[in-house]
């Protein structure tokens, strides 16, 4: 049996529209062919990124992005208590997973969670490089947002454990060669499906344009 539990807080994560951007060059004059191959993989670098392809490791990908359920973003997720730095953290969504609304009875919600329902966020999480590892113990709920029908559904924060959606922080010995997978907890309206994902954390460039599975 699942031990009772607090709510913290239920929050919502706001989104905003993407934007896109494209420009077009004029023809350039014939170059050695060092500087050909190197434009060559320029290029096949950017129709990657467009694709919405899994970035290389340690390529920051860009907000506004848009990937499938499995893909992987590596992001520069912001370290708690310094202002404007970050540490890179590869993310992959799984799955958006639905729950029921008896999933929620020993929670002591109240009438806070009358027609809601849960969907369980299924994320794994690594390290990327040295930066990852100042983001140790940092807890990700509200870096990931689940969205119905491009509405934000509410992030739910617990004190304790959950056994159906547990763990939600980075472990406190995180390092640049750790893998963890994490759950998050969002709420939906009943009939209104969570059907995709969002990170968009406290950094302005993500909130503006998050990057989003779906």
């Amino acid at each position: 049996m699942i031990t009772r539990k607090k709510l913290l807080a239920i929050g919502a994560v706001a989104t905003s529209a993407l934007l896109v951007t494209a420009c077009a060059g004029a023809d350039e004059p014939e170059q050695p062919d060092d500087q050909v191959v190197e434009e060559t993989e320029d290029q096949v670098d950017d129709t990657v990124d467009d694709n919405g392809e899994d970035d290389a490791p340690g390529d920051v990908t860009a907000p506004g992005t848009t990937l499938a359920l499995g893909d992987t973003a590596v992001l520069a997720h912001p370290i708690d208590g310094d202002d404007g730095e970050t540490g890179l953290l590869s993310a992959t969504v799984h799955e958006i997973e639905p729950g029921s609304s008896e999933d929620l009875t020993d929670l002591d919600l109240g009438e806070s969670a009358d027609g809601l329902e849960p969907y369980y966020l299924h994320i794994t999480v690594a390290g990327v490089d040295e930066s990852s590892e100042a983001l140790a113990g940092a807890t990700l709920t509200n870096a990931f947002a689940g969205v119905a029908a491009g509405n934000p559904a509410s992030t739910l924060n617990i004190i304790g454990s959950f056994d159906l959606c547990d763990i939600s922080s980075l472990d406190s010995e995180w390092t640049s060669d750790s893998t963890q997978d994490i759950c998050i907890v969002v709420l939906s309206p009943e009939g209104s499906e969570v059907d995709s994902v969002q990170y968009s954390p406290r950094d302005e460039e993500y909130r503006a344009d998050p990057v989003t599975w779906e």
